[in-house]
């Protein structure tokens, strides 16, 4: 958990520090999107957070898991689509709330299609992480969102605008993050099913009966 939350913080930080080095409407533009995105990922976290509990609970019992990965992932996207509806809605709107300044503005009004529609992508990697957390999957998780941080660092230390930070860098490190999380729950239904196999009771026929 540790690694998971560090890596993260370390992502923002490296991305604001490269908005500022870019320029001063580069970085108020980027710190813009973040407070929004911060708002949204709070309340998508919060099915993410359910998602842990009962895939804990589950345990054990294959069928169950398996119905509630699923259905979890179908809800992510579904939440993550309506989040995303709300956010192109309201973008005409946004950057004015902010900011005054016409050059942030302009800034804003290229970066919120893709602050929008990241948030499909987050809802699926907050939820799936958590599933995986669930299924005790730590120590994959740590090594994969270790590994896609540093991708995400590279991709952030090319970038010339805060759009590039956005669309480059931060989407590789969600979709890093969510292909770990998903090799981590394909890894608790396989360890799931094996389990089920096992307690299976033997087949026996008691041939007594036919004599």
């Amino acid at each position: 958990m540790i690694a998971k939350q560090g890596s993260l913080l370390l992502a923002w930080a490296y991305a604001t520090a490269k908005a500022t080095r870019i320029g001063s409407a580069h970085v108020a533009a980027h710190q813009v999107a973040l407070s929004c995105w911060l708002v949204f990922a709070l309340i998508l976290d919060g099915a993410a957070v359910s998602a842990q509990v009962l895939m804990s609970r589950a345990l054990g019992k294959f069928q169950k898991v398996k119905s509630l990965v699923f259905y979890m992932l179908r809800f992510s996207a579904l939440q993550g689509l309506a989040t995303t509806a709300v956010i192109l809605l309201a973008s005409p709107f946004l950057p004015k709330m902010f900011t005054p300044d016409p050059i942030i503005r302009g800034h804003l009004v290229s970066l919120m299609p893709h602050l929008a529609w990241q948030q499909l992508l987050v809802s699926l990697t907050l939820v799936t992480e958590s599933l995986a957390i669930g299924g005790n999957q730590f120590q994959l998780l740590a090594f994969g969102t270790t590994i896609s941080t540093v991708l995400s660092m590279g991709q952030i230390q090319q970038a010339t605008t805060v759009v590039d930070i956005w669309s480059r860098g931060i989407v590789s490190l969600f979709v890093g993050r969510l292909i770990t999380a998903l090799i981590g729950v394909l890894r608790v239904l396989h360890i799931q099913r094996k389990q089920q196999s096992r307690e299976k009771p033997a087949v026996s026929f008691d041939f007594d009966r036919f004599q």
